[in-house]
């Protein structure tokens, strides 16, 4: 008879020694730049960093409003605005 619980726990193994292996297998940016068309897989030319920052910028705040936003329209959609409390007479 098997145990739920610890049938959860048998791939916990299988999933470090994956991790440790694909973390092994790196290599330096020295050692890449001699065989760049194996291992550099990117776009090493110059680039704007003004650019790159407004579009971080852009991002970033877009992100923030529409976050913002939806706790807004959640929070109305609610009505979590206390409301009054009448004095009995």
């Amino acid at each position: 008879m098997s145990r739920p619980h610890l049938l959860i726990l048998r791939p916990i193994p299988l999933i470090l020694l994956v991790l440790f292996l694909a973390s092994a297998s790196g290599i330096t940016l020295e050692q890449g730049l001699q065989n760049p068309k194996k291992y550099i897989f990117y776009d090493r030319s110059e680039f704007n960093v003004g650019a790159n920052a407004g579009l971080a910028l852009l991002v970033t705040m877009s992100i923030l409003i529409t976050m913002v936003g939806t706790v807004n329209g959640i929070a109305k959609a609610c009505d979590s605005r206390r409301r009054r409390r009448m004095k009995n007479v």
